[in-house]
């Protein structure tokens, strides 16, 4: 379970730095 919410963590991440790259 822990490792999963350290995985959602990292694609929260990614998701919100590809977004800043986009715009």
């Amino acid at each position: 379970m822990e490792k999963n919410k350290m995985y959602v963590k990292d694609l929260e991440m990614k998701s919100r730095y590809l977004e800043g790259e986009c715009r």
